[in-house]
């Protein structure tokens, strides 16, 4: 019986050092994460700071008028953008080669198409951690997208519990 004690104290001490171990790293990981945050920042402060002093050109309607209007789907609302002054054609080109060039149009049906753009939209509404790691797996529709987000947090959820329950037994 003392034996087994023995080997439960050590298996708790192994544990204990491992979540201790596990914390150090989540710190260290946490410092890293804001590090480049505000690496981030500055970054978007020089680009601010070089751009010219031409007044910029919101794209689409006047906000309070698409906040005013039901007609106006809350995605397009919550994504204005804020571009340089340039020529409409100049715009209108660029937008339409990054189109191509995203969408590859000539090669997919209209469904391909749409399914790609909620794909893209349905990516861009998730956590670093499961867009990336989405990614990842390269999903090649927006279902299976969310089918592996559901297997990702699915995991996540039984990990978790684990934890609680080891946590718990000792």
């Amino acid at each position: 019986m003392a034996e087994i004690a023995n080997l439960l104290q050590g298996l708790v001490r192994k544990q204990t050092e491992h979540d201790a171990k596990w914390e150090q790293e989540k710190l260290q990981q946490e410092n890293r994460w804001q590090s480049m945050e505000r690496r981030v920042d500055q970054l978007q402060q020089e680009v601010k700071a070089e751009l010219p002093d031409t007044p910029p050109v919101m794209v689409g309607a006047a906000p309070a008028a698409q906040a005013k209007s039901p007609n106006v789907p809350a995605m397009c609302r919550d994504h204005q953008d804020v571009v340089p002054v340039i020529k409409e054609d100049e715009l209108q080109l660029r937008m339409k080669d990054l189109y191509e060039k995203w969408i590859t149009p000539r090669d997919k049906s209209k469904e391909q198409i749409g399914d790609a753009i909620v794909l893209e939209q349905f990516l861009r509404v998730l956590n670093s951690d499961l867009r990336t790691w989405i990614k990842e797996r390269n999903p090649s529709s927006s279902r299976e997208a969310a089918e592996f987000a559901e297997a990702f947090l699915s995991a996540r959820r039984s990990f978790k519990s684990s934890l609680l329950t080891r946590k718990l037994s000792y």
